[in-house]
C-alpha cells in the first residue's frame, strides 16, 4: 500500500477552493440591496436611533436610506 503525504498548505488550499465552490453553488446570485426595477422602493429602518445630543462628538452620520 502506497502512502501519500499531503502538506498542510495543500490541504488548506484545496479545502478553501472546495468551500468556495460550494458557496458558489449555494449562493449563485449576489444580494440586491438597492431597487433595480421600476416601482421598487427601499424600506426604511423601523428602529432609527434618537438624534445625537448637541454638540455631537461623532459629526455627521450617514443616512442609509438615501
Amino acid at each position: 500500500m502506497e502512502r501519500h503525504e499531503i502538506s498542510r498548505r495543500a490541504v488548506m488550499v484545496q479545502g478553501g477552493a472546495a468551500l468556495a465552490g460550494l458557496a458558489l453553488l449555494r449562493f449563485p446570485v449576489p444580494a440586491e440591496a438597492f431597487p433595480q426595477r421600476a416601482g421598487e422602493v427601499v424600506l426604511p429602518w423601523l428602529d432609527q436611533p434618537a438624534p445625537a445630543p448637541v454638540p455631537s462628538p461623532v459629526g455627521s452620520q450617514l443616512r442609509w436610506e438615501k
